[in-house]
């Protein structure tokens, strides 16, 4: 598990050996414009020091945390990992079929891929804006992303311009690293997507979890596989908007895990009961309700025990309780649909593995709704 974000400003960085300090010095951090005819360089003054050893990092925008994100979720795909983001990259498993770019979805759209990730590299790009897009309390957001980053084979990469307004110190506290991103050179005869000159190069400053500089990346944007990767994701695109709490997503979400299951049995609901359902597409907790009951659709695994062992039976009664209602498992039961209800002694009793139906009691709508 670890958790790096990324930032366009540092405040109080430590740099015990003046390493930092002996770059800048050096002109390292002079940026560099490719004009046609020569390069023209300018200080644009991002690192000040208070002391040889201490000092900040400020930024405007546009210093290249996308592409540090793009750069690192490319690297960990070479390496065999399951790539997911609020972003579309060209290398994530939905769109590795679509030659299109149009046609490119985001693996994470809404709290749920988030909860639900398992064994993954996440890219969060800009989280500020992604809580405003994704219209969920900010609290909601930073605890979501905290418990899956503590999940053991999950990557997360978030990106934000401000750390500490943006940032809240309970996800600064599991965080391993920082790194700040800044384009080096720039080509002003070229456009990039966001109007602005395009970048061909990219250092990369790289702190640990107590803000002590550790040492930098070099990143050459022009090579093949850099190529590739700038090609590979839209740096002006923003997060899916999402309404949640109950709410209906602006479209469905048909490509989602599970959708085509979940949508059967909202039918079946529909078509065997005068109750009214709702078919929470955006989720939140369940995946249908009504005023009356909710449920969780599950699938069997080979051994025909339900598939819960990623869920959490214990977020299921405390949503239920605070709407009224009374929650249950629904699951493919013979040649129709099972109802299991969700209990605290069942919870207690299957914590954390899939659930022997086996001396369960398996209800029918029927036996609900009289």
């Amino acid at each position: 598990m670890s958790l790096t974000i990324i930032t366009g400003t540092l405040y109080d960085f430590i740099d015990p050996f003046g390493k930092l300090r002996h770059m800048y010095d050096n002109g390292v951090f002079i940026k560099q414009v490719w004009d046609g005819s020569k390069w023209i360089q300018y200080n644009p003054g991002i690192i000040s020091f208070v002391s040889d050893t201490k000092g900040n990092i400020v930024q405007e925008t546009g210093a290249g945390k996308t592409i540090d994100a793009a750069i690192l979720s490319y690297i960990s795909k070479k390496k065999g990992r399951k790539i997911g983001g609020n972003l579309c990259f060209a290398w994530s498993h939905n769109n590795e079929i679509r030659n299109n770019k149009k046609n490119w979805i985001p693996e994470i759209r809404c709290m749920e891929d988030i909860e639900n990730a398992n064994n993954i590299h996440m890219t969060i790009d800009d989280i500020s804006g992604t809580i405003s897009a994704w219209n969920c309390k900010e609290a909601q957001l930073i605890n979501v992303c905290a418990r899956t980053a503590r999940k053991e084979f999950n990557d997360i990469v978030i990106t934000s311009q401000f750390l500490k307004n943006q940032i809240p110190p309970s996800l600064r506290n599991i965080c391993g690293s920082y790194r700040v991103p800044f384009i080096r050179a720039f080509d002003s005869t070229r456009k990039a997507p966001d109007g602005k000159w395009f970048p061909i190069e990219l250092i990369v400053l790289i702190f640990d979890s107590n803000f002590q500089y550790k040492k930098y990346k070099v990143y050459d944007l022009q090579s093949e596989t850099a190529k590739l990767i700038m090609d590979g994701f839209n740096t002006l695109e923003i997060s899916t908007s999402l309404k949640i709490s109950g709410e209906e997503l602006d479209s469905p979400r048909t490509d989602q895990s599970g959708y085509k299951t979940e949508f059967e049995a909202y039918e079946f609901l529909c078509s065997n009961s005068e109750i009214e359902w709702k078919h929470l597409n955006g989720k939140e907790v369940f995946d249908i309700q009504s005023n009356v009951i909710t449920v969780d659709v599950v699938s069997m695994n080979p051994s025909g025990n339900l598939y819960t062992k990623t869920k959490d039976m214990n977020k299921h009664i405390i949503a239920a309780k605070k709407l009224g209602i009374v929650p249950y498992l629904m699951f493919k039961f013979r040649d129709s649909w099972g109802f299991i209800k969700i209990s605290t002694k069942m919870n207690n009793k299957n914590r954390g593995k899939d659930i022997d139906i086996f001396h369960m009691k398996v209800k029918s709508i029927y036996d609900i709704i009289e």
